[in-house]
């Protein structure tokens, strides 16, 4: 605008006027072209389900058509010119919240189209406006509905897609707390938990609970870095984690260099006491892996016992799900009176594996608590390990 006025070609008194109106004429060009070339892509997705496909049909014919009756009429309205064009907004919103800047940028450029078609076409309101009104000129009114329309439509659109980033950022840190919780607690407790329940026990007819304890481990922690003694116990806990995950058992807890894991619970399962002989053999595997890696004679004692517990969770704080009862008290007994890289059962272990496993008998064991007990020693499988175990969802 300058360089022609310079040449003499247009008169400085309307330099302003003029000006102005080649700034906003570019500016409606970019607010209604650009977004749309931006967006184009963006309708493929759309394009791929059939029910947002037929919505978005649907919208465009709604769209254009009251475009059409709005700003190329055939007769004149008795509506005031400028209501008349604020008909269209309904319109525009629907595409902006359901399509997002899709919907807005396409509004945008149909309505702009449109409505510059009908001001060619000495049609529709901004042409009322004109011949009610000397001052207004069409072409000026037109520039400013679709700036107000497309920056309107944008606007909405961005806010929209900010709440669905936040929606998309929720949705991700919720499942995050969740597989957080679930690292803590079994799925079952988690949901009660979370519909507040205050008092969580549950009493199961038989489980099989295992104790484990590295042995000498408080003498080899004397000669370890804070650190070092972190990093070896999380590598032997995560084996055992991986463990308790592939033979369908409940981790309860780890205290110092003791891991404790149990069978049969939260949800029922049949063959409870074999997947906690397998992990416990499977266990001795991978202590002696562990004791090659790291060039140092690691082993453990084990001790298994079968019978009814008392499962649950108490506090309000740090909370953690945990057993209660004789048999879990005699399981921890086998471990601590037990023997160095051996498993030691209880006579109610026994009985359910001894089809299916060696065992060497030890004969009568004083158990703190219990007096004179029959135990076991687990050596192995008298056959291929069965299938994984099953859990049966209540």
């Amino acid at each position: 605008m300058l360089t022609i006025d310079l040449a003499g070609l247009m008169d400085w008194a309307n330099f302003g006027r003029n000006w102005f109106q080649w700034w906003i004429g570019n500016v409606t060009g970019i607010l209604t072209l650009m977004p749309v070339l931006l967006t184009c892509r963006q309708w493929t997705a759309i394009a791929k389900n059939p029910r947002r496909c037929a919505e978005a049909f649907i919208w465009l014919c709604l769209l254009t058509t009251a475009s059409w009756l709005i700003f190329c009429p055939t007769s004149e309205t008795p509506l005031a010119p400028y209501s008349m064009a604020s008909l269209s907004f309904p319109l525009i919103i629907w595409g902006a919240l359901r399509f997002g800047q899709m919907g807005a940028a396409l509004s945008t450029a149909i309505l702009t189209n449109v409505a510059t078609w009908g001001v060619i076409q000495n049609k529709g309101p901004f042409i009322i406006a004109a011949r009610e009104n000397a001052a207004v000129q069409p072409v000026e009114s037109l520039q400013a509905f679709i700036c107000v329309t497309a920056l309107t439509a944008l606007t909405l659109a961005a806010v929209m897609a900010e709440r669905e980033q936040m929606k998309v950022w929720l949705q991700a840190e919720k499942e995050k707390s969740e597989q957080l919780l679930l690292n803590i607690l079994p799925l079952p407790i988690a949901n009660q938990l979370k519909q507040n329940h205050r008092n969580i026990a549950d009493n199961f007819a038989e489980a099989t609970v295992l104790f484990a304890d590295i042995v000498n481990f408080t003498k080899l922690s004397a000669t370890l870095s804070p650190q070092e003694l972190v990093a070896l116990l999380n590598e032997i806990f995560s084996a055992f984690d991986q463990l308790a995950e592939q033979y369908g058992l409940e981790k309860i807890k780890t205290i110092g260099d003791a891991y404790m894991v149990v069978g049969g619970l939260p949800f029922p399962q049949e063959n409870h006491a074999e997947a906690i002989a397998d992990m416990a053999l499977a266990m001795q595997s991978e202590m002696r892996q562990f004791s090659k890696r790291h060039q140092k004679p690691f082993s453990m004692r084990i001790g298994i016992n079968t019978g009814p517990v008392i499962a649950g969770v108490i506090g309000t704080k740090k909370f953690i799900y945990d057993l209660w009862g004789d048999t879990v008290n005699v399981a921890s007994r086998m471990e601590s009176h037990g023997i160095a890289g051996q498993i030691q059962v209880t006579e109610a272990t026994y009985e359910c594996l001894c089809n299916r496993y060696h065992f060497k008998s030890r004969g009568k064991v004083h158990i703190k608590g219990k007096g004179q007990m029959y135990t076991y020693i687990l050596s192995g499988r008298k056959a291929a390990p069965v299938p994984l175990p099953t859990v049966q969802a209540n």
